[in-house]
């Protein structure tokens, strides 16, 4: 159980000026989120500060480490699965690793989850939310198998 003096601790210990989303441990246990800026954050929670990990130059919405440390970011103004290898080296670039599926691209990656047990990251892609809804039902589910590289679609 939370202690009330540490609650409120939690809520005043990081104050954001954009919405950040997709809160995740990398596999030394640092704690990352993205924002919708474009930037990745690595909280520093003993010291109640963040830094700017890197940035994915769009709106990430999604964040998920492999066991080697590698970030994959699911970016929904870049419409793409961004990853980046190295976290530590701030002068190696996001790259795109999947941008379409059969040639057509997608439309906005937001939701990501890693099977280490499987190597398979899923992921939806519905695009912006204006984009999607009950009156537009567009979207799918993919997997990736990171072993192979191999793109499919789930749903």
């Amino acid at each position: 159980m939370v202690s009330k003096a540490s609650q409120v601790d939690c809520e005043t210990m990081f104050q954001f000026t954009d919405s950040v989303f997709s809160p995740v441990q990398d596999a030394n246990g640092n704690l990352f989120a993205v924002s919708s800026l474009g930037d990745v954050f690595k909280i520093v929670q003993e010291q109640g500060t963040y830094d700017v990990a890197f940035s994915t130059g769009g709106k990430p919405k999604g964040l998920v480490f492999d066991n080697q440390g590698s970030a994959f970011i699911a970016d929904e103004a870049l419409r793409a699965i961004m990853n980046k290898y190295d976290i530590e080296n701030k002068n190696e670039q996001c790259y795109a690793a999947i941008k379409d599926f059969d040639g057509k691209e997608l439309l906005g990656p937001n939701s990501m989850c890693l099977s280490e047990k499987n190597n398979l990251l899923f992921f939806t892609d519905s695009g912006p939310l204006e984009d999607c809804g009950l009156e537009k039902p567009n979207g799918s589910v993919y997997v990736i198998d990171l072993g192979v590289s191999m793109l499919k679609p789930v749903l």
